[in-house]
């Protein structure tokens, strides 16, 4: 009856260490609506459109055609007075990460909007996935923290 209460303890300790292991995340196989929306977690953002970026429409909201990517999103305030966007680019497995965020620093636009500007740009990468935060200070901190933290 005791060798019994001991192997059932030990595996129920066994079971909850396993449980509570932190399980390896991999962004590169969540969408990009998944990644956006893990990255607004927590935070306060304008009312938005979801806009699908191909080949034709991505210099209008990067400022360059020079990124070989597979997918891209961009996430607009639905009042364009308002200065919030937030894009996700998956880039293609041979692209360059560092050159690609290289380029988008110095092609997009903090002052795309008509009579407004972001106060914070922010580009950096997880995986093959780049964000790239135009918006409000304290909003693109927890954006940026949380698109890390993926």
């Amino acid at each position: 009856m005791k060798k019994n209460f001991i192997i059932c303890t030990l595996l129920a300790i066994f079971l909850v260490i396993a449980g509570c292991q932190k399980k390896e995340k991999n962004i590169n196989n969540l969408s990009l609506k998944t990644i956006l929306k893990k990255s607004y977690y927590k935070v306060d953002v304008p009312s938005y459109d979801v806009i699908n970026i191909n080949k034709d429409n991505f210099e209008d909201y990067f400022g360059t055609n020079d990124i070989n990517f597979s997918e891209a999103i961009v996430s607009e305030a639905k009042i364009n007075a308002i200065a919030h966007s937030v894009g996700i680019i998956r880039l293609k497995n041979n692209e360059n990460i560092n050159n690609a965020i290289q380029i988008l620093k110095e092609s997009v636009n903090p002052r795309k909007w008509i009579c407004t500007e972001a106060e914070s740009v922010i580009i950096e990468s997880n995986g093959n996935v780049i964000i790239v935060i135009m918006t409000f200070s304290d909003k693109a901190d927890i954006i940026s923290e949380n698109f890390k933290n993926i």
